[in-house]
């Protein structure tokens, strides 16, 4: 069990690292994130958990970037029993134009990488014999990703770039970014949309008190609530959704733009709970987590 995150829209200040305290329940093997600034996208993966992440204070300057950038992603991860865990295999994973993050399980998916693998080799054969060095190198690329692929999550790539989920077996809570854009799809797998109107209560020098909208996306309802529970210093009102299962949703601050239905395989069940059961010493970690979360947000501020 994983949790995904994404945003689109102007975020307040200290939400990004609330987000990833609050997301951390369902994960502590690795952390990431990935985001759009100067007119660039830049990522993010360290196999540790999200609060050692916003702890380290070398990482402040990449958490101020992602609090004022307006699109982006972001992954507490529980690695699925058997599966490696380091930075490489931390999400957000890196694909061609896009960076993805997956919370679910996808059965076949040794299967689906010697499939790739087979058929990318192929096709940038085909293409070098036919004089189409551009596009052979696209799938020369794409050989390369598939043999890189040791966890079941990485083989989505060529799957969000085709727009077509057939041949999957297994199930998703799914976001991505590409360029300025950010998109959710979920398959037999929890995630929620909320939309936020927000506003500066006493705003700083650099900051005024006009209203802010932005839409969130999480595994689950209780992820956005908690993180928004302390938020003191602005006002805002929280609208959530659920959408349906096998649409492609770009997510905009306004809310979510429903790109279509895609074809999906057969779902299958993740084993892991979504439930968790959090035990004193758990809770009282979590505080302390809370506390170092506000000074670190006192310092970017």
């Amino acid at each position: 069990m994983c949790s995904i995150i994404g945003w689109s829209g102007k975020l307040p200040k200290g939400l990004i690292t609330r987000l990833l305290i609050k997301a951390e329940s369902r994960g502590r093997d690795s952390v990431g994130l990935a985001f759009r600034v100067n007119n660039s996208n830049k990522a993010y993966r360290v196999a540790c958990s999200a609060s050692g992440f916003i702890a380290d204070k070398s990482n402040g300057s990449i958490l101020s970037d992602a609090r004022r950038s307006t699109r982006g992603i972001a992954h507490a991860r529980r690695a699925s029993t058997g599966m490696p865990i380091d930075e490489r295999n931390a999400h957000p994973f890196p694909y061609w134009r896009y960076f993805f993050a997956h919370n679910g399980k996808i059965q076949n998916w040794r299967e689906i990488r010697e499939m790739l693998i087979g058929y990318f080799s192929s096709e940038a054969k085909r293409l070098r014999e036919a004089g189409k060095d551009d596009q052979a190198q696209t799938a020369e690329y794409c050989v390369g990703y598939s043999q890189r692929i040791t966890t079941d999550s990485m083989v989505l790539g060529p799957y969000i770039e085709a727009r077509n989920f057939s041949s999957i077996i297994g199930c998703m809570g799914l976001v991505w970014l590409r360029e300025n854009n950010v998109y959710v799809l979920r398959y037999a797998k929890e995630a929620v949309a909320a939309t936020v109107i927000w506003h500066n209560v006493k705003p700083s020098e650099d900051e005024n008190t006009e209203d802010h909208l932005v839409t969130l996306i999480a595994s689950t309802e209780q992820i956005i609530s908690g993180a928004f529970e302390k938020m003191t210093d602005i006002e805002y009102d929280i609208s959530y959704r659920e959408f349906p299962e096998g649409h492609i949703f770009r997510v905009e601050p306004t809310g979510l733009v429903d790109e279509g239905e895609v074809q999906m395989n057969k779902p299958v069940e993740d084993a892991f709970t979504s439930e968790i059961v959090e035990t004193a010493a758990e809770q009282e970690a979590e505080l302390q987590r809370e506390l170092k979360d506000e000074q670190q947000t006192q310092v970017q501020a």
